[in-house]
């Protein structure tokens, strides 16, 4: 027996899929807006700088993932990690939210992809990187100042 999707059944379903289509954009607006800046000042950078050589640069969590797997071996993995835990996986997370609201299925399938959508969320770590980046932007700040 086919179900009526999920979103059709009272006023609740579509603030529902609205509050996960929000979601999705959210993760893919932080995915893509620059998280890190890399800034060189001081008198090497300014000489460095004229002879056309730039080190500064922002980074968005893609690229992070990308410059990750760019040196090759283990790097790979690393950044395999990266891309399952910070990409992949809450854009898998909230994708499969949208099929089972706006998708008719069977109780059964509704229940296996549940559990499958379940299972993906363990594998997300949004709220470490929601940590980090601060945390990363006031501990290398002070400590990479006095470098040049």
């Amino acid at each position: 027996r086919v179900m009526r999707p999920l979103w059709r059944r009272g006023r609740a379903g579509p603030l529902h899929v609205g509050l996960v289509i929000v979601q999705l954009a959210i993760t893919c607006v932080a995915m893509s807006t620059p998280l890190f800046e890399r800034r060189l000042t001081g008198s090497m950078a300014l000489l460095l700088d004229s002879l056309g050589f730039d080190f500064s640069g922002a980074y968005t969590m893609v690229n992070l993932g990308l410059l990750s797997a760019e040196a090759g071996g283990w790097a790979l993995l690393m950044s395999s990690t990266f891309w399952v835990f910070i990409v992949i996986c809450p854009l898998l997370r909230g994708a499969s939210l949208l099929l089972l609201l706006l998708r008719p299925m069977t109780v059964a399938a509704a229940q296996r992809l549940h559990a499958r959508s379940r299972a993906v969320s363990y594998y997300y770590a949004l709220e470490v990187m929601l940590v980090a980046v601060p945390l990363i932007g006031t501990t290398i700040e002070p400590m990479t100042a006095t470098l040049f």
